[in-house]
């Protein structure tokens, strides 16, 4: 009997320790195969590293270029006093009635950011200090500036052209004549400025010296525009030889620009007149080759003469020859008369103090 007992007691605790075995591998499964699906979530979808705030997009400068009003259209150089080089250029517009001057373009001549390259003004090859201040350093719209790209020491030129916003097109580089494989090096590519809505230079040749004129359009600098000419003296008028109003049609004068049309035979010319007389405008029958004064005579230098846009007066630059002194305008009927001075209203803006200026148009 009590072997039985024992044997029933026996078999009850078997069974009681079957059930805690099944019990405990039931509860080691959870986290056997719950483990490593946690570890595959934790690969699929990881924690990202902070990372600072990215740098926002500088917005690009765009060209500060107004529509230019009717009036008279003139441009300032400012000079540097410390280094007597002028780094910016502004093209304004005066209202021969009231005298108020309004801004046109602004340009800042920006440093090069090519080793060994800087930017000139200067046209035609001449070599002033960026002083130049030709009109035909404006393109029509005044948005752009005639410059060069030249290399320090060797003096090689590169032309194009500065917008108002400081970039540099290199119109040169545009044409592909940059770098051009033929026994004819070039040596200088020189910026001859704006006529219309072309631009010109001259492609110069270190092995023969020969010159070769080009102009593109202002909007389309391509390669298959080129054309071949000396645009900047398009439209003026020409002596027998050639030249520009030579000996034989202006024995007085020496003519250096033509600076406006009256019609279709008259122009006014710059020019410089013998005996060591000051500057002045002139007006000359091309057809006749004939020059007249038109400007009473004076102690002054005048240049810059303009056609207004009715042709009836011409407004122009009249500076005394004392050193430091400022520029004035004046507007005089075609047929003559009292020339009569451009009051400008802005008290502080004189023209010709900061800088060489030159009289453009009467628009």
């Amino acid at each position: 009997m009590k072997k039985a007992i024992a044997l029933l007691l026996a078999a009850v605790m078997l069974l009681g320790l079957a059930g805690c075995g099944n019990s405990g591998e039931s509860g080691s499964l959870a986290p056997e195969s719950s483990a490593p699906q946690e570890s595959a979530a934790a690969e699929e979808t990881p924690i990202p590293e902070p990372t600072e705030e990215p740098a926002p997009t500088p917005e690009p400068v765009q060209d500060q270029v107004f529509a230019p009003a009717h009036g008279l259209i003139v441009a300032e150089a400012e000079v540097d006093p410390d280094t007597y080089i002028a780094d910016s250029y502004t093209v304004y517009c005066i209202d021969p009635n009231s005298g108020e001057v309004n801004t046109v373009a602004r340009f800042q001549v920006p440093e090069c950011p090519e080793p060994g390259f800087y930017y000139s003004i200067s046209l035609d090859g001449a070599w002033d200090a960026n002083l130049d201040i030709q009109r035909h350093i404006f393109s029509d719209d005044y948005g752009k500036l005639c410059a060069a790209k030249v290399a320090h020491g060797t003096g090689e030129m590169f032309a194009g052209w500065i917008d108002t916003a400081g970039n540099f097109f290199d119109v040169t580089e545009a044409l592909g004549m940059e770098h051009q494989d033929n026994s004819e090096t070039p040596l200088l590519f020189v910026p001859h400025g704006f006529v219309g809505p072309y631009y010109g230079f001259t492609q110069q040749f270190i092995d023969t010296l020969n010159y070769n004129y080009n102009y593109v359009p202002v909007d389309n600098p391509v390669p298959s525009e080129i054309q071949e000419g000396k645009i900047t003296l398009v439209g003026k008028p020409y002596g027998e030889n050639g030249g520009l109003l030579g000996d034989e049609y202006m024995p007085k004068y020496f003519p250096t620009d033509v600076t406006s049309w009256i019609d279709g035979q008259r122009c006014i010319v710059d020019a410089h007149p013998g005996a060591g007389a000051p500057d002045t405008s002139v007006i000359v029958d091309a057809s006749a080759g004939t020059e007249a004064e038109y400007i009473p005579g004076g102690d002054t230098e005048n240049s810059n003469g303009v056609i207004s846009p009715d042709g009836t007066e011409i407004a122009y630059t009249s500076r005394p020859l004392a050193y430091g002194s400022a520029t004035g305008i004046y507007i005089i009927p075609v047929d003559g008369g009292d020339p009569v001075k451009v009051d400008i209203k802005d008290a502080p803006f004189e023209l010709g103090i900061a800088g060489p200026c030159v009289l453009i148009d009467w628009q």
